[in-house]
Order: C-alpha cells, then structure tokens, then sequence
C-alpha cells in the first residue's frame, strides 16, 4: 500500500496593513469607508433574512415567540459588525 503524508501549511505572516499582491498600504480612512459600506450592505442582507425567516417559519407563530425571535435577531447582527468597527479602527501601518 502507498504511504499517506500530512504536510501542514506554513503560520501566516501577520497582518501588517499591506496589501501582499501590490504591496500598499490601506488607510484608515479607506478601511472606515469600506467598513461603512460593509455594514449598511450587512444590515439590508440581515433585515430580509430576518423577514424571511418571518415569513416562512413563523407567520403563525404565538406572540411571545415573535418577541423572543425578533430580539435575538436584532441583537444578533451586533457581532459581525463589531468585528468589521474593529477592523476600521486598527491604526495606519508606519
């Protein structure tokens, strides 16, 4: 029988604010405008899911359960965004 062998891929470099193909830098000031755009974009995708999800599983549903729903969805998106304003706060690569 052929013998198996796992090779494991190299750590990766961390982050230094350059782009690895072109080797520029990404401004703070660009990051907080494409994390701006990233949000608005992930809030409209989240809102139609969120009425999706409505619509098919739980038009009928009890109140109660909506309420319970709605504030988990609601509160939910918090977290992707909070990583897209961590993002645009990192400071300038020097």
């Amino acid at each position: 029988m052929g013998s198996f062998r796992l090779e494991l891929l190299p750590a990766a470099a961390p982050y230094n604010g350059r782009d690895a193909a072109s080797g520029t830098t990404m401004t703070q000031s660009t990051r907080k405008l494409l994390g701006t755009v990233l949000i608005l974009i992930s809030l409209v995708v989240w809102s139609v899911l969120g009425m999706w999800i409505y619509m098919s599983f739980l038009g009928a549903a009890a109140w109660w359960l909506l309420i319970g729903c709605f504030a988990v969805m609601g509160m939910s998106w918090f977290y992707p965004a909070t990583w897209i304003i961590r993002w645009m706060a990192k400071p300038d690569a020097k």
